[in-house]
C-alpha cells in the first residue's frame, strides 16, 4: 500500500536509495570476464551468425610494429659547415662595417668577387648581423 504522507515518501526515498547503491556495489564486484561476456553480448547480439561475430572481432587494422618513424625514408644528411677563407672574411667584414644590409644586385656580384654562391653571403650577412646586434 503506498503512502503518500511526507514519512511514507521519504522512507521510500530512502529505501530505493539503498537499494540502487547495493546494486551498485554488487555490479562493481563482478568479475572482469562477466562484465566481457557482458560486454560482447551487448555488441554481438546472439542473433547474429557465428561467422560474422568472428569477421567483426577480427582487428580492421593491422598492428603497428616497431616505432612509428621506422618506416619513413631517412632525413638527408646535413650539410657541412662552410668554411672561408682569410680573405673572403677580410673583405666580408671590410664590406659589413661600411653597409649592414646588401641589396640583391651588390650581394651577387660580392658572391661573384669572392667566389661564393649568392646564399652564401647572404647567410654570412644575416649570421654577421646577428653577432653586431649582441654585442652591442
Amino acid at each position: 500500500s503506498a503512502s503518500f504522507s511526507i514519512d511514507g515518501i521519504l522512507s521510500t526515498k530512502k529505501e530505493l536509495s539503498e537499494s540502487i547503491i547495493t546494486s551498485k556495489s554488487e555490479e562493481s564486484t563482478k568479475t572482469h570476464s562477466n562484465s566481457l561476456k557482458h560486454l560482447l553480448s551487448t555488441i554481438f547480439p546472439p542473433s547474429l551468425p557465428r561467422h560474422w561475430i568472428e569477421i567483426l572481432r577480427q582487428d580492421r587494422y593491422p598492428r603497428r610494429v616497431g616505432h612509428p618513424y621506422q618506416n619513413r625514408t631517412p632525413p638527408k644528411r646535413k650539410k657541412p659547415r662552410t668554411s672561408f677563407n682569410r680573405q673572403q672574411i677580410m673583405e666580408l667584414e671590410r664590406r659589413f662595417h661600411r653597409q649592414k644590409y646588401l641589396a640583391s644586385s651588390e650581394r651577387c656580384d660580392l658572391a661573384k668577387d669572392l667566389d661564393m654562391t649568392d646564399s652564401q653571403v647572404k647567410t654570412w650577412f644575416q649570421n654577421r648581423r646577428t653577432k653586431w646586434r649582441r654585442q652591442t
